[in-house]
This record gives structure tokens, C-alpha cells and sequence, in this order.
């Protein structure tokens, strides 16, 4: 090859590179642009901003982010938190002082491997589900905290205080916060921790205060755990770390500063403050309708017992207005219109929200997409007596008759447990009359209903048996549910509905190998009754 075309070419391909790289992310052809914008309220001179960022057609979990100041140069970011169903909580470098950026997400893609970017400013929670393991030195807690899995959440706290777990059910989880404070003037500071259950205080990786071992928070009120050290003027880093054990959770650090006779809980003004940007997708010019519906949502309450949850839920348009005609369908048969529409899901799960843009009757554009929904965890009261009413009220006028069966069998066993009888037997009334929708990973709801039915408070023998049937006939569900069926249906027949053949037939098919020994003894009990009612 001639020495001059072999120049021509690789100056051809550095060219092409340099317009590559110039191009940066917005040149993907799947990639989808956002605007961020700062908050009006959000504090003046923060270098680290937070906006979060719905996903509208792809998975939360598998999504590459960039974030562009306004001169096109890229912004450090990191990805706080990413869960299916929920949106992307993205903190990002916002020293550059701009009040808009655009973010690009990249479908289906990973993040890109480069240099990571650390948050400058702000207190991040990060809690785990606790681990077995001792917890007796400063050292224990530490490791506990770095093995313990899976990670529940992470999310912005104000400070380090706090006595309801965000991120799921306040029980059996560790705590780790980590972040920035600043020290305002030179001088030796106090530390200490006050918790209900084991916690240590490090101070730029060095241990200051710790109070390892089981015990509750009245120990430690009066800053008896503490310890010292000397600081320079300006930021340092905090690590504070929180074993829980059971449901009792009080996480604090205290500090008592140069100037500072007394001990106080660290202010949220202790911690460089991170900006909120919003996302803004500004409805099409004109009369043009959106491409593509964009949605956002918010849990709002939830009313629980027993670990199972109703949860209210806001649901609103990211670019469209009220001039416009929406619909959202929702999987458990509702349908609401509007630019922003509240719904109550009877159950918690992975839920399918579908939105569409209407014009002259017709669905010009649609989007659907996967919501977690679960309880506001950081809700003080899980069963106030006004969402209750209010979800009550709900559930009787639009959500009785089409809900999904899990859905109804969720409301039995809630109502079930607050002892409104009068709402249980509704809910388990409809879900036992769509005996059919039942599938095997819900066979023991309808098992459940069965021993509803013919509590003495309720004598619906019938529905107890139809119920009963309705197991011992599924496919697939687990062998000794099934088995457990046959020989309460015995039991009914025998005592309640006086069909001694019926009843020997049952109880002879069970298998006992399948029950438990208690369950083998009724299952004697049930033999020795049918002899006396063959006399």
C-alpha cells in the first residue's frame, strides 16, 4: 500500500474517532434524553445534585446512565439505587453550578466501565438484612455490616437519626450511613452513639465511638458511649454502622463541637447539603401529542396488618397536560382518566400500569410498564384508623367485584385480622365464587377460605366444601396441601354435614406419609368418629 493512502487512512479514522467522542452519548440511537432541573428550593451553592428517574419502557435494574452540564462535558454520577419497578435514584456532580443538565439512559445496557465518581456531599443510608454473627467488638459490627446481604435500599437521610426503617419492615436488618460532614472551625470533637442495638462511629476510617454487645437505647441517652478526636476546619468523612435484632430500632450520633459544653444530636446542617433537580419533559409545542406517554408514580400510604398491606398509590403524566385525554388501565381490572389519577392496590407485588393518550376516542400512543408497589415504609402508624376508612370505602364502591382473587384474599386475611368480620366474609365470599381463577401458588388462599367458611361465627358448610374440593382438584399445587384437604373435608363431612360415606371415602385417600404427627392423630380421631357413626 502507497505510504500516502495509508496516511489518508488513519487520518480518516482518527477523524471519525474524534467525531465519535464529540458526539458523546446522544449520538445512541436507543438512548432516551431527559431535562433535569434544579428545584426552586433546592440550597444555593450544593456540588452534588439527586433527581430521580422513572423508568418508562425499560428495567430500572439494566440501565446506563450519562449526565451532560450545559457546555456538553460530561458530569460524574453514580447510580444510588436501582430496583425493578422503582425509579432510579441517580446522584450526580453539579459543581459546574447549572441549573439544567440533560441525563441519557441507555436501555438494556450496563453501566460503562470508568473512573467511579464519589458524592462530595450528603449522607447516604444503605440498610441489609442482618446476617448471623457476633456482634461484641467494633470490629464484629463492621464485619457483620460488610457481610450481611441482600441490600434493602439506599437512599439521602438528613442526618443520623432515625427510628423507622426506610427501606422495608423495621426488623433484623444493619444499618451502614456514610457521608460528609463539616467541621467548622479546628478543634477536638466529641462523638457518641446512642442505638438500640450494637453501633460504632468512625471518623475518617478511624473507630471514635462504639457500643458494641445487645442492649437497648436507655444506656446511652446521656452520651456515655462516646470518644474524641481533633479535627481540622472543613469536611470529613462519617461512617456510622447499626445491628438490629428484632423490631426495636434507634440509630443516633451525637457530637459536641470545640466551642460546645454539651452533647447534641449531629444537625442535618452539619451535612453539605445535596441539591434536588426534577425531571422536566416539557409537553410537545402546538398541538403535536407525545411520541410516547411518560408516567411517573408515588406511594402515598397503606393501611397493614400482619405484614400484609392495601397500599394508595399517585400515578401522574411526565409530558402531557389536562388538555389532553388520558387513560390508565391497571392489572386488577380498574381503568381511571386524567393527567393524574390515585389508585389502591389490594395487594403488594410487581403491578402492571398501563397509560395511553386518547384522541377522538382512540388510543394514539400507549406505554406500559412494571411498578413495585409495596407499604410507605417510613408511614409512623401501619394502621391509622383514616386510611382505613378511607381504603374501605374504596374497596366496597370500585374494587369488590372485579378485583383479582389474590387481591381479595389479601383483603380477607387483613380484614380477618383487624376483626371486621363483616368485610372478611365479603372479600372471602367473592374470591371463593371465582373458585376457578385460583392457581397453585395461591392454592393456600383457597385453603384458608375453606376453614373461613365453617368457623361457628360463619356456617357456610357448602362454601367450606366447595373450597376444600377446589384444592384436593388443582394441578400442581404442593402434595401435602392437598393432602391436608382431604382429611379437613372428611372432617366436614363427617361432623358438620352428616355424609358418613362421603367422609370414609375421604378420609381413606389421605396419605399419611404427607401429615404432620398432629395431623396423623386427627386423622385417627376422624377414624375412630366414623366407626361411631357407622354404630
Amino acid at each position: 500500500m502507497p505510504a500516502m493512502r495509508r496516511i489518508c487512512i488513519v487520518m480518516a479514522l482518527l477523524l471519525a474517532a474524534v467525531r465519535a467522542s464529540a458526539a458523546g452519548p446522544a449520538s445512541a440511537t436507543n438512548a432516551l434524553e431527559f431535562t433535569i432541573r434544579r428545584a426552586a428550593n433546592a440550597p444555593k451553592g450544593a456540588d452534588t445534585g439527586s433527581v430521580f428517574l422513572w423508568p418508562n419502557g425499560f428495567s430500572a435494574t439494566n440501565a446506563a446512565v450519562r449526565v451532560l452540564a450545559g457546555d456538553g462535558s460530561e458530569a460524574g454520577h453514580m447510580i444510588l439505587w436501582a430496583a425493578e419497578g422503582e425509579p432510579l435514584r441517580i446522584l450526580f456532580d453539579c459543581s459546574s453550578g447549572g441549573n439544567a443538565y440533560r441525563l441519557f439512559v441507555q436501555p438494556g445496557q450496563t453501566e460503562p466501565a470508568r473512573a467511579k465518581w464519589h458524592a462530595a456531599s450528603g449522607l447516604i443510608l444503605e440498610t441489609r438484612k442482618r446476617a448471623e454473627g457476633a456482634a461484641d467488638t467494633w470490629q464484629d459490627i463492621r464485619s457483620l455490616c460488610a457481610t450481611s446481604s441482600p441490600v434493602l435500599g439506599r437512599s439521602l437521610a438528613p442526618n443520623i437519626f432515625l427510628g423507622i426503617h426506610p427501606h422495608g419492615p423495621t426488623r433484623d436488618f444493619v444499618s451502614i450511613f456514610h457521608g460528609v460532614f463539616t467541621a467548622d472551625k479546628p478543634g477536638a470533637y466529641g462523638f457518641a452513639t446512642m442505638s438500640e442495638g450494637p453501633s460504632c462511629l468512625l471518623v475518617d476510617g478511624a473507630m471514635v465511638a462504639g457500643w458494641p454487645g445487645r442492649h437497648d437505647v436507655r444506656g446511652g441517652r446521656r452520651a456515655q458511649h462516646r470518644g474524641s478526636v481533633k479535627l481540622t476546619a472543613g469536611r470529613h468523612r462519617i461512617e456510622y454502622l447499626n445491628v438490629t435484632e428484632g423490631s426495636a430500632f434507634t440509630a443516633a450520633a451525637a457530637w459536641k463541637r470545640p466551642d460546645s459544653g454539651l452533647f447534641e444530636i449531629m444537625p442535618a446542617a452539619a451535612f453539605p447539603p445535596v441539591a434536588r433537580f426534577d425531571m422536566a419533559v416539557p409537553d410537545p409545542a402546538g398541538n403535536a401529542p407525545p411520541a410516547r406517554p411518560l408516567m411517573a408514580w408515588e406511594i402515598k400510604e397503606h393501611f397493614m396488618a400482619n405484614d400484609l398491606a392495601m397500599v394508595a398509590m399517585e400515578f401522574r403524566v411526565l409530558n402531557g397536560n389536562d388538555r389532553r385525554e388520558w387513560r390508565w388501565s391497571f392489572d386488577d381490572g380498574a381503568r381511571e382518566t386524567g393527567a393524574v389519577v390515585n389508585h389502591l392496590f389490594l395487594s403488594p407485588g410487581l403491578r402492571m400500569v398501563k397509560l395511553e393518550l386518547v384522541e377522538k376516542g382512540k388510543a394514539t400512543a400507549s406505554i406500559e410498564q412494571k411498578v413495585a408497589v409495596h407499604p410507605l415504609w417510613s408511614q409512623e402508624k401501619d394502621s391509622p384508623k383514616d386510611i382505613f376508612r378511607d381504603q374501605r370505602r374504596t374497596f366496597l364502591t370500585g374494587h369488590a367485584a372485579r378485583a383479582p382473587v389474590n387481591d381479595l384474599i389479601n383483603v380477607y386475611r387483613i380484614m380477618d385480622a383487624v376483626g371486621n368480620a363483616k368485610l372478611a366474609g365479603r372479600a372471602a365470599t367473592l374470591a371463593a365464587g371465582r373458585r376457578e381463577e385460583f392457581r397453585p401458588d395461591n392454592a393456600q388462599g383457597l385453603y384458608d377460605l375453606a376453614f373461613f367458611f365453617q368457623r361457628p361465627s360463619v356456617k357456610q358448610y357448602g362454601q367450606a366444601e366447595n373450597a376444600f374440593r377446589g384444592v384436593i382438584e388443582m394441578d400442581g399445587r404442593e402434595p401435602r396441601l392437598r393432602e391436608m384437604a382431604r382429611l379437613h373435608l372428611a372432617g366436614l363431612l363427617l361432623h358438620m354435614l352428616d355424609r358418613v360415606d362421603d367422609a370414609r371415602v375421604h378420609l381413606q385417600a389421605v396419605d399419611a406419609g404427607r401429615l404432620s404427627n398432629t395431623d396423623r392423630r386427627l386423622q385417627a380421631i376422624y377414624g375412630a368418629d366414623l366407626l361411631l357413626a357407622e354404630g
